[in-house]
């Protein structure tokens, strides 16, 4: 399994043994109004439960397995202190005529630590080997138009930002491979 560090960081494959923690930041409700949610019949949004969440992650730990990427545990490497997440993940994007296959990056991160540029810097980590190990042509990412701090990552990252096409609450970022441009 793929290890990265950086100057702060420490980038792993995530583990069951991360459960906990990861429930305890998808539950916050800064958290899980954007991600970690289960939507309900009403429309409103509400954490996924502890068994939820396994089940999720259990997901995610296997997509490494299927494709060499997925999610990896950012951990302060000073303190050993699981704080968030960033990956790689498949995603189909929908245009009104077609569908485009995709390679996302996403990330989360617990509301103590935001504001620090922590997940910028794992994402740039991430985004570098997805270029020059992966040899994506491209990364895209899909964020909330009201995740004002995620859409500022996503722009930090170099992404250019427009109209997600088909789901309107969304922006659309992308950023291209510039190895290849």
């Amino acid at each position: 399994m793929t290890v990265f560090e950086t100057s702060r960081l420490l980038l792993r494959p995530m583990s069951i043994a991360d459960l906990q923690i990861k429930w305890e930041i998808d539950r916050h409700p800064d958290v899980y109004r954007f991600q970690g949610f289960i939507r309900l019949p009403n429309g409103e949004k509400r954490a996924r439960t502890l068994s939820e969440t396994q089940e999720k992650l259990e997901q995610r730990i296997g997509e490494f397995g299927l494709q060499g990427f997925g999610m990896w545990a950012v951990v302060l490497r000073e303190t050993n202190i699981l704080v968030g997440w960033a990956g790689l993940q498949f995603y189909l994007l929908e245009y009104p005529t077609h569908s485009l296959p995709e390679i996302e990056l996403f990330y989360g991160l617990s509301p103590a630590y935001w504001g620090q540029g922590i997940i910028h810097e794992a994402c740039q980590r991430i985004i570098e080997h997805g270029f020059q190990t992966l040899k994506l042509t491209r990364i895209t990412s899909v964020v909330h138009h009201e995740n004002i701090r995620s859409l500022n990552v996503a722009k930090r990252n170099g992404m250019r930002i427009l109209d997600h096409p088909t789901e309107s609450h969304n922006a659309l970022g992308i950023l291209e491979n510039p190895a290849m441009v």
